[in-house]
């Protein structure tokens, strides 16, 4: 059963923590950030020279509190699925719950690791992308 939709935790999340990815995006790679109005849809589309050049999906971890990421493997969940077979290269960051840091991977990384069936506090039976430490990159927001 997949993790039910919260309208409370996605009003306390979404706009924080796609503000916070967005000003990283725009200060750090120099690129325009617009925020897909698509609620279906990927996070926040990147721009440069008035051409989309990136997607970007965001979700915040309540589970990473400080410090860095503590665990080995990152599981992202398989109905992200969707956003990485774009034909537009998409990124995902995971942010912790502070939104003072982040990972971030690319699509592709995420489309390559195993899936397993998980359960958590959210959800049981769930496909999740098991994405190793290794493939992203830990970042100061």
């Amino acid at each position: 059963m997949r993790k039910p939709f919260s309208p409370e935790q996605h009003k306390q999340d979404d706009e924080p923590t796609k503000k916070a990815v967005a000003m990283f995006i725009y200060n750090e790679w120099k690129w325009s950030v617009l925020r897909n109005e698509d609620p279906y849809g990927v996070d926040i589309i990147c721009m440069k020279d008035d051409e989309v050049i990136a997607h970007v999906e965001v979700e915040r971890r309540h589970s990473w509190q400080v410090g860095d990421f503590p665990f080995p493997t990152v599981h992202v969940p398989g109905r992200k699925r969707k956003f990485f077979e774009s034909d537009v290269p998409t990124a995902i960051f995971s942010v912790r719950s502070d939104l003072q840091k982040a990972l971030w991977t690319l699509g592709e990384n995420v489309l390559a690791s195993p899936i397993m069936i998980l359960n958590n506090r959210n959800c049981n039976n769930e496909d999740f992308f098991v994405v190793p430490r290794e493939k992203w990159k830990l970042v100061e927001l």
